[in-house]
């Protein structure tokens, strides 16, 4: 695999509700403690394909050399690149997304959740822009299955897209990377892999109630060595309306529960907020954040 992303900026902090949409309510299965690890975007395992990511970043770079090195007898000015709209956004707000950059990951974390999620989009952004995303998973090549389209969210947006773009910012996480010090070789890169993962996660960071498995898969990030592609295919059954609660700090939230199952494993429920936030480019915009699993709907249900 090839590429990889850099990082994000700006922030701003807003709640506002969405407005109620109507989908079926799901109908209840068991969760086992072994499938509870193993859903939506959120596992601990399944990070393969390193080699192969490996030798894709190697391919890239030796055909820009060997090109730099056949043109070398000529005398022409290099063109300037041109540069796509993303890739000019995340120019643009590059210099304000520095001081994220250098932020260890425990202040970062220390952040509020609409702050983390600007630098975290930004991250996503810029991966996006370098083309990484769609050599990894290109067409005709061995992670073409894995490839995922992801959508805008909005309060209609059904169980499939929410789970599509939750997996597909986990797989831009699992394939940060940088230079090993002292050499041009690439390494997965920590620090970008973890503060992206705001970007999946509702109960992340130093909020109240971090989820356990926010924790143990950040333990398992914070561990990787190289940068992966993660082979998740998931599939929405039924989604919940959009219902109105309180999360553990008090604050309101509106949300849906999502019946899905895995290639490897039983239906699954999980409850995922469709939390509404300014980007670092001050566009208003939803994600769906992942809160927990449950055995029943109403395990996932939240009292006003």
């Amino acid at each position: 695999m090839d590429e990889r992303t850099r990082k994000h900026i700006n922030d701003d902090k807003e709640t506002s509700h969405i407005e109620k949409s109507n989908h079926t309510p799901e109908k209840k299965k068991g969760l086992t403690k072994t499938q509870k690890i193993i859903a939506t975007g959120i596992i601990l395992v399944a990070l393969v394909g390193g080699g192969l990511a490996y030798n894709i970043y190697n391919n890239s770079h030796n055909t820009n050399s060997s090109e730099t090195s056949s043109n070398s007898s000529q005398t022409t000015t290099p063109e300037k690149p041109v540069l796509s709209a993303l890739e000019q956004l995340t120019e643009t707000y590059g210099a304000a997304m520095e001081k994220y950059k250098d932020m260890s990951i425990d202040t970062f974390e220390s952040l509020p959740r609409d702050e983390r999620l600007l630098y975290s989009q930004y991250l996503i952004d810029q991966t996006v822009a370098s083309g990484f995303y769609d050599r990894i998973y290109a067409n005709g090549g061995p992670n073409e299955a894995s490839a995922i389209k992801p959508t805008t969210l909005s309060s209609d947006s059904n169980g499939q897209e929410i789970i599509n773009n939750s997996n597909y910012i986990y797989q831009i996480s699992a394939f940060q990377y940088t230079s090993a010090p002292g050499t041009n070789e690439p390494v997965y890169n920590v620090d970008s892999g973890v503060k992206i993962l705001s970007s999946v996660y509702y109960s992340d960071g130093k909020d109240k109630g971090a989820s356990s498995i926010y924790l143990g898969v950040k333990s398992a990030v914070e561990a990787q060595t190289t940068f992966q592609a993660l082979p998740l295919k998931y599939t929405a059954t039924d989604t919940s309306d959009l219902l109105t609660g309180k999360d553990v700090n008090g604050e309101t939230i509106q949300y849906k529960i999502v019946t899905f199952y895995t290639e490897s494993a039983k239906t699954l429920r999980a409850r995922f907020i469709l939390h509404p936030f300014t980007d670092y480019d001050g566009t208003r915009k939803v994600i769906g954040l992942f809160d927990k699993y449950g055995n029943t709907v109403d395990e996932l249900n939240i009292s006003n």
